[in-house]
């Protein structure tokens, strides 16, 4: 990613700000044991400094600024001015730590002459549209082979930084034909790929996501690191789940009680009534399927209560789901299932 410009006045010389950010905060606390090598090394002392002591302290600011430089990059932002930092010893039931706090205002501006101006009277970044071309190269060339291993780390890196919404194809077509390599390395860059739905608009992320999630072609496999995508950047929509819950693929529907399972940072008024037609809705959809019944002993006048899956054919249930409730029926009941083709 492009270094973030930060610097401690409120303006950039040679610089426009065209947008401001609310100011941002980014603390690092260590604990007083990462200078007890300063105390010992008395042999670092020259005219009065430490060396080991410097270097540990560039090393915290350093970890401060980083940090405070990337929220700044989810925000939009390519400098921060006003960059203030301060340190604070904290100590208490016999411990010292030291806390690190580093401040800054997230902007987004351009270096004169760096817009253009158009014959329409509009004016338009030149480096945005060179990213925009380049970003066209890419999705172009990558999306006829979307093998992750022809696709650079500054190519990732780009697709982060920049996050345009049209790279979102390119990123699901590299998920689905490489989610189930068994490489480290991949799996490693395949999780770094995925960051990009938590940096784009959330509302867009979210939407992509869903409409691919309920695509009958795609596999469960996939299906599942979709799931997981949504779920661990937050972006699950109910108005969605329920939608998908509707769906007349049995396969598709069950993912929605996944995103039911699973828990929000912040629920709304409107989550609240739409989990409540989830509920009823999933209770609709997903009926028992089996039903009790009496079946009379052979050369006996009694009858034994038994039970029997209440589809007529294999085709109108999962035979997994089949199976599982035999299973679990024969155990706690001791019956024998009236259709025994379906045990196999």
């Amino acid at each position: 990613m492009n270094k973030i410009i930060t610097t401690t006045t409120n303006t950039l010389e040679g610089w426009t700000i065209e947008e401001y950010h609310e100011p941002i905060t980014a603390n690092v606390v260590v604990g007083s044991n990462v200078f007890s090598d300063f105390a010992a090394g008395w042999t670092d002392f020259f005219g009065g400094r430490s060396s080991t002591y410097e270097r540990k302290l560039q090393s915290i600011y350093k970890q401060a600024i980083e940090t405070l430089s990337d929220r700044a990059q989810r925000l939009g932002a390519n400098c921060i001015v006003g960059l203030r930092i301060d340190i604070d010893e904290i100590s208490g039931k016999g411990t010292q730590m030291f806390m690190i706090t580093a401040l800054g205002t997230p902007v987004r501006a351009f270096k004169e002459g760096e817009k253009q101006s158009l014959k329409t009277g509009k004016s338009v970044d030149g480096n945005l549209v060179k990213d925009k071309i380049d970003a066209k190269i890419m999705i172009d060339t990558h999306m006829a082979s979307p093998k992750l291993s022809s696709i650079s780390e500054a190519k990732i890196n780009f697709i982060l930084e920049k996050r345009f919404p049209e790279f979102a194809p390119l990123v699901l077509s590299i998920t689905q034909h490489n989610y189930d390599s068994a490489e480290a390395e991949t799996k490693e860059r395949l999780k770094r790929l995925y960051k990009y739905f938590g940096v784009i608009d959330s509302n867009l992320a979210s939407a992509m996501l869903f409409d691919e999630l309920q695509s009958p072609e795609i596999s469960n496999g996939y299906r599942t690191i979709l799931k997981k995508i949504i779920i661990a950047y937050d972006l699950i929509d109910y108005e969605s789940v329920l939608k998908i819950l509707k769906n007349e693929n049995n396969e598709i529907a069950k993912t929605a009680l996944d995103f039911v399972k699973a828990n929000k940072l912040n629920y709304t008024v409107e989550d609240k009534a739409l989990l409540t037609e989830i509920k009823q809705t999933a209770a609709e959809r997903f009926k028992p399927v089996i039903e009790y019944t009496t079946k009379k002993k052979i050369f006996s006048s009694s009858e034994n209560e038994v039970w029997k899956c209440i589809y007529s054919n294999l085709n109108e249930a999962s035979r997994a789901d089949v199976l599982r409730v035999q299973k679990i029926t024969m155990a706690s009941k001791r019956m024998r299932p009236v259709h025994r083709r379906l045990l196999g």
